[in-house]
């Protein structure tokens, strides 16, 4: 069963905002939390918006951090539609991340219809064991979103990750709005989808949403890659701990009424 409190009411009591960072590797979930993430995503491949990570760098870091550490369990890149083969691969992969230590799994599933795949979403839960489950972004690719929100919470989900349909939280901060609204403390809604510190004040006062979710990747010296000259460390990514710290002081002082 999962440990402790589900993550979705964590830091609900009291003003503060809860900030997840997405991470890659055992060093940069280290370094977020040091710059102030309460939470820490773990996946791979962020370029083809992440895939399920090594178990043994869940192991490192669930036992390096302290901040719980949610699994990205997800098998391929492209869409969200998966076969039976699929969802018994990606069940064997949700019950490795529980076994690494993971606190959480984030997941999704979809039908041809570009509906809640209920029937996938129970097996990989099954598989879960009692984990906290994340509904992961495919939740953007639904074709109605209010729908597909009362299908998650039915599931025993906790908390969804969206940007509203839209390609940033920002740009979808209304649909985010009326999500929170729709949730009414049912489950959390994560902004999700271009978190920057320069915005994430406003995407949360916009949108109402107390969840909040980034890769705070360190963004290439846009002349170098210009001139090709940027070398691959620096185009790749790796987590910016200046920008995530920032996030956390705007965070911050949104919640203390700023």
């Amino acid at each position: 069963m999962a440990i402790g409190r589900p993550l979705a009411i964590q830091h609900s009591s009291g003003t503060r905002h809860l900030l997840e960072a997405c991470v890659t590797s055992a060093a940069d979930a280290r370094a977020a939390e040091a710059a102030g993430a309460d939470q820490i995503e773990l996946s791979r491949a962020l370029e083809v918006d992440g895939l399920t990570p090594e178990a043994g760098v869940v192991e490192d870091v669930c036992g390096t951090c302290r901040a719980p550490v949610v699994a990205l369990v997800r098998s391929r890149p492209g869409d969200f539609v998966y076969g039976p083969a699929e969802i018994a691969r990606m069940s064997a992969e949700v019950a490795r991340m529980r076994a690494s230590g993971a606190r959480a799994v984030a997941v999704g599933a979809l039908t041809p219809q570009r509906e809640v795949d209920q029937a996938a979403c129970r097996a990989l839960a099954a598989a879960a064991d009692g984990l906290d489950l994340v509904f992961h972004r495919a939740f953007d690719a639904t074709a109605d979103a209010a729908r597909a929100l009362e299908t998650i919470i039915g599931l025993g989900f906790c908390r969804v990750l969206t940007s509203g349909g839209a390609a940033t939280a920002l740009a979808g901060v209304t649909a985010l709005r009326g999500l929170v609204q729709r949730a009414r403390g049912r489950i959390a809604i994560v902004a999700a989808g271009g978190i920057r510190a320069a915005t994430v004040a406003e995407v949360v006062r916009r949108s109402g949403c107390r969840h909040v979710h980034g890769t705070f990747r360190r963004l290439p010296d846009s002349r170098r890659v210009a001139s090709g000259d940027a070398p691959q460390a620096e185009a790749g990514v790796r987590l910016d701990a200046r920008e995530l710290a920032a996030a956390r002081r705007a965070l911050d002082i949104v919640a203390a009424g700023g």
